[in-house]
């Protein structure tokens, strides 16, 4: 399955709606941490990669597969570094900085690759 976003302050729901319309026959807990894990990534493409700025694309590709299911998210933001940030630890602050920790805790994997142009976000979970 495959959809393609613009940024705008609905993306989130857009994304959910998506979900609940193709995701059956699936295990409910999964569908929400498919959910939960992949608005997490949106929101931060969203608010770092593009700056807050509305009609940027993301492209997310959902397959199941065995026991897992794979989220592939792609967007055309600034090639960014995720050793920076990936593997520290957050903890709750006025500012949030809770997404990763949320995204990893949700899913069996969480892989950022920077591409030449943009980002190739990978999350995977367990099917159930």
């Amino acid at each position: 399955m495959k959809l393609t976003l613009q940024t705008n302050k609905n993306i989130q729901k857009e994304f959910r709606v998506f979900i609940d319309q193709n995701l059956n026959g699936f295990n409910s807990e999964v569908i929400e941490n498919i959910k939960i894990a992949t608005n997490e990534v949106i929101q931060n493409i969203y608010r770092y990669g593009y700056k807050n700025i509305d009609g940027k694309s993301i492209e997310i590709n959902l397959k199941a597969k065995n026991n897992e299911v794979v989220v592939d998210i792609y967007d055309e933001a600034r090639p960014c570094k995720p050793e920076e940030f990936i593997n520290k630890e957050y903890t709750f602050s006025e500012n949030g900085h809770m997404g990763i920790t949320i995204i990893k805790k949700l899913t069996k994997s969480f892989k950022i690759f920077p591409l030449n142009q943009g980002n190739h976000t990978q999350l995977i979970f367990f099917k159930l």
